[in-house]
């Protein structure tokens, strides 16, 4: 089937995505930048080395969040049932978070938090947009969809902008960990990890951020410029706020990003049923 081989090679394609954000991320601040395939180049040096692990049980949390989100993005790409695809990236969240509890480090322990709140930001908005794709499709899917569910659910993609920039590590939502120098938590939860097991939570952080700009596309559907235009908008975008932005303290992260992902989402459905 065409959806398993957009599974197989949607790893690669997001490990090139992101050698592409830190090419244009070093040409925004007046540097050359490193190769496009150079994230790539280096997960795999990653895995290739052997874990150094002060709590060795991080390696099996690691490999689940990679699983999760293998998942998650497979059973998108199949047309599965969009509340399956969410919960799945919430055990992703958590399988995170607590390998980054068993770290002990405290910044990888206090990332770890930072982890689960993000979701507890995130992850109601995305089960909004399943009840609005339910809306207006009346299935769990994005197959129902005749026109662009763009034209019926504009008002949730501010959280999903907000969603990918969490799941990206991107600025003002970089919370919980970052490759960045302005993380004031050294490298957060991933702060312990190394080798093996570092390699697997970076795979897994490129599958998360090319979960949420598929779900950003699938408002497209089924037009395919409108999907395309849409994904390339979100990974520009993305790229654009966070050399622009400086961080959220916890205390002002979550009133604005519930404002933008529930509150737009719930006008949207406020504005769905009064329109029927």
């Amino acid at each position: 089937m065409i959806w398993v081989l957009c599974w197989l090679l949607s790893l690669p394609v997001a490990g090139f995505l992101m050698g592409v954000d830190r090419r244009l991320t070093a040409r925004l601040q007046g540097r050359v930048g490193p190769p496009l395939w150079q994230s790539i180049w280096d997960a795999g040096k990653l895995l290739g080395k052997p874990a150094l692990r002060p709590a060795p049980r991080q390696a099996l949390w690691a490999a689940g969040y990679l699983g999760f989100l293998g998942l998650a993005v497979a059973c998108l790409l199949g047309g599965a049932d969009l509340v399956l695809v969410v919960l799945l990236l919430g055990m992703a969240t958590a399988s995170l978070a607590v390998a980054g509890f068993i770290g002990p480090s405290p910044f990888s322990q206090l990332g770890a938090q930072r982890q689960l709140f993000l979701g507890l930001i995130y992850e109601p908005v995305l089960l909004l947009l399943a009840l609005g794709v339910q809306r207006v499709t009346g299935g769990w899917t994005f197959a129902g969809a005749s026109l662009p569910l763009l034209y019926r659910l504009p008002l949730f993609l501010p959280g999903l902008l907000v969603a990918l920039l969490a799941a990206w590590r991107k600025s003002p939502f970089d919370l919980a960990s970052s490759e960045h120098a302005h993380q004031e938590l050294v490298a957060g939860l991933a702060t312990e990890m190394g080798g093996r097991v570092l390699g697997l939570v970076e795979l897994g952080h490129w599958w998360e951020m090319e979960l949420l700009l598929l779900l950003a596309a699938s408002l497209g559907y089924p037009s395919l410029g409108w999907a395309l235009g849409l994904a390339l908008a979100f990974f520009l975008l993305g790229i654009l706020l966070d050399n622009l932005l400086p961080r959220l303290t916890w205390r002002y992260l979550w009133p604005l990003g519930w404002a933008l992902g529930l509150g737009g989402g719930l006008l949207n459905l406020i504005w769905l049923g009064v329109s029927r």
